[in-house]
């Protein structure tokens, strides 16, 4: 009686544990889709800093890439690797984007995309002629996709082509590691290893600080940034610290959620009040990866799985 389903054929004497939930116990990435659907996945690489792990795939073995959650129809779906796409690799998948019938992974080998109507996997080998694979972060403006690189700012076309270039202007970028994208409205801003840059609907590259935020954030006409484990106001070309000892952040409205690793404080900055969650409250796991705040839900990201939280029933938003 230890909650496992099993399930064996008629007349066979052979038993197999049926998997309930997430294949996978670390998640790192996290997506929310224009139709409610939050999209999971594991990075490897941002959890240890290393390429190897001691549990590659074999040949008998196909394990799940990704999976997407339904929260108000609670329908979970996995998404496996079934080509052996992943197979001489680790699951490294840094960024999710979904857009359309296609979803995109960014690992650290270039782009995959997966076709949810097809129900295949794409990959992208158009990357070989740049000097860096591994990709960090995507955004989606218009019908291009801007990549995140270590040596720049790529961009790529939204369909299962998938051709990569540099866009005119982006040369700038060269050599720069890119942290992060953020959009409002036509405005592009991208913080990387030289500081923070917006790239405007005529095409125009303006720094607007030195500071090489590693997460970005725009929310009710305001920028807020992520900095040497401070949250900096960003405004008027200046930079004020208005929380500090944070390893990732989240905002919605008023309010803010500040990863704190072993547990969440969220922030109602308009009527300065907080609260604090941890595994004490519920939350599954002993170290918090990631946090996302939802209109509904807030979402933890840990190395035990996903946790969920109804947060706007008890705080008015």
């Amino acid at each position: 009686n230890v909650g496992l389903l099993i399930k064996a054929e008629r007349n066979s004497y052979f038993c197999e544990i049926v998997s309930l939930g997430l294949n996978f116990s670390d998640v790192t990435s996290i997506y929310l889709d224009q139709n409610n659907n939050w999209w999971f996945s594991d990075s490897y690489f941002k959890r240890t800093g290393s390429l190897f792990y001691k549990n590659k795939y074999n040949l008998n073995e196909t394990k799940s890439i990704m999976s997407k959650w339904n929260y108000n129809d609670k329908e979970l779906s996995n998404f496996y690797d079934t080509e052996n796409i992943f197979f001489n690799n680790n699951v490294n998948v840094n960024s999710i984007l979904v857009y359309g019938d296609l979803a995109y992974l960014g690992t650290m080998d270039g782009v995959i995309c997966y076709n949810l109507l097809d129900k295949k996997w794409i990959e992208n080998n158009n990357l070989t002629s740049f000097s860096d694979k591994a990709i960090w972060d995507m955004e989606i403006v218009g019908d291009e996709i801007f990549l995140a690189t270590s040596s720049g700012v790529l961009v790529m076309d939204n369909d299962e082509e998938m051709n990569i270039s540099i866009k005119d202007g982006f040369e700038k970028f060269k050599n720069k590691e890119i942290y992060s994208f953020e959009v409002n409205q036509e405005n592009l801003f991208i913080t990387c290893s030289a500081g923070l840059f917006v790239c405007t609907s005529d095409g125009k590259i303006d720094k607007i600080s030195d500071l090489g935020f590693k997460k970005i954030i725009f929310n009710n006409n305001q920028l807020y940034g992520l900095y040497n484990k401070n949250i900096y106001k960003i405004e008027n070309n200046n930079n004020t610290i208005i929380f500090r000892g944070v390893h990732s952040f989240d905002t919605f409205n008023n309010f803010f959620v500040l990863n704190k690793i072993k547990k969440v404080i969220l922030v109602d900055d308009l009527n300065n009040m907080q609260w604090e969650y941890s595994s004490i409250d519920g939350v599954v796991g002993s170290f918090i990866y990631d946090v996302k705040l939802g209109a509904e839900q807030m979402v933890f990201l840990t190395n035990k799985g996903i946790s969920f939280y109804e947060w706007t029933r008890y705080h008015e938003n």
